[in-house]
């Protein structure tokens, strides 16, 4: 497998993090099997409620 010689940003919310049973992923969800540098962001709201106000102005910021 190739790594990539890029950071990997990724977007989660508390919700998607226990929607998918995070305990049973690595913190960066197994990204860092793809780079040395993955940049956690949490963020809050919902999976699809992030592109909506009043969060979507926080998840614009971060990008």
């Amino acid at each position: 497998m190739r790594r990539t010689h890029c950071a990997i940003d990724l977007f989660c919310t508390e919700g998607s993090q226990k929607a998918w049973n995070h305990k049973k992923f690595p913190k960066d969800w197994g990204w860092g099997t793809h780079t040395d540098q993955v940049r956690i962001h949490q963020l809050s709201g919902a999976h699809f409620s992030v592109f909506n106000n009043p969060y979507v102005q926080d998840f614009a910021k971060l990008l």
